[in-house]
């Protein structure tokens, strides 16, 4: 068992046990007729406290919880790129809910084209295509 395991399980129990106080804390409550100011109070701070201790625990739990689902996805994740999974897609299909990264706009077709023929050449295969001449700037 892990600790993350044993957190969710912990926070689960102080859930419970927080949601039956505040419970009980909502059942006690005097009525205004009988009590004293001060009774009064005591009693709606008590009622308060539990309430607040309730909703402390439940986010905690749902914290642990969510936690732990991301932790399983990470390491799903992990494993299948670790293992030689398929290349990843250059483009994602539409609709996927998934942002792309913004497009680098800086390098031009040519710097591209020179990039590709470079890497051709590398690898021991001709280029597919002649180098471009190099861009002349302005004023040159």
């Amino acid at each position: 068992m892990r600790l993350s395991h044993a957190m969710v399980a912990a926070s689960g129990a102080a859930l419970l046990s927080a949601a039956r106080a505040a419970a009980a804390a909502r059942a006690a409550a005097p009525t205004f007729a009988g009590a004293g100011a001060s009774a009064l109070t005591a009693a709606l701070a008590k009622r308060w406290r539990a309430e607040r201790n309730a909703w402390i625990a439940f986010c905690a739990f749902s914290f642990w919880l969510i936690l732990l689902r991301t932790h399983a996805l990470v390491c799903k994740l992990a494993a299948g790129e670790g293992a030689g999974a398929t290349a990843r897609p250059t483009a994602r299909p539409g609709g996927s809910g998934i942002a792309t990264p913004p497009l680098d706009r800086s390098a031009s077709a040519a710097t591209a084209a020179r990039a590709a023929a470079k890497e051709a050449a590398l690898a021991g295969g001709a280029p597919t295509a002649p180098p471009l001449p190099r861009a002349v700037k302005k004023g040159q």
